[in-house]
């Protein structure tokens, strides 16, 4: 598997449709497969049925905000890594701490520059794909461990001294 064959699935969470619709276009055109929310409680609903790598959430949003919408993810799905890149207009080092402390992978600031959230996006992809890889490489490790042990197990001889 190659960075280049894996392509993330991102949820763009975001409740100003200008932005919401940018987002979608810049990263449908650079080869994402992209869907949208307009608040935290879509998007809920929308990670149980698509299962997203990636979310560019919004921390401000009406009916559920962004970190009250991290916070409700990570409780429900504990055993899902959904990277989340929180978009907010807050540029206050006591959001931004709380956004990293609720598990996010980075910040970008709005209004935000085009290259600066692709690039956000290529590495946090960078980061998804590294993760799988090493998941998969400790899965495949760990099975023929697990093998080697049921096969000594289950030859083992014992000799008894008469």
């Amino acid at each position: 598997m190659f960075l280049s064959d894996y392509t993330p699935y991102v949820l763009i969470v975001e409740d100003e449709e200008d932005n919401r619709e940018l987002l979608s276009v810049i990263l449908s055109e650079e080869g994402y497969q992209v869907q949208t929310a307009q608040d935290g409680l879509a998007a809920i609903s929308m990670v149980e049925q698509i299962k997203p790598d990636l979310i560019l959430m919004d921390v401000n949003m009406p009916r559920m905000g962004g970190f009250e919408a991290c916070r409700e993810l990570k409780k429900r799905h504990p055993d899902i890594d959904i990277s989340i890149v929180f978009l907010t207009g807050q540029n206050s080092m006591e959001s931004i701490v709380h956004g990293f402390e609720l598990g996010a992978r980075d910040y970008l600031t709005k209004p935000f520059n085009i290259e600066d959230a692709t690039q956000c996006v290529k590495m946090a992809q960078e980061m998804i794909f590294r993760t799988k890889i090493m998941g998969s490489i400790f899965a495949s490790a760990s099975a023929p461990a697990n093998a080697l042990s049921a096969t000594s197990a289950a030859s083992t001889v014992w000799i008894i001294p008469s």
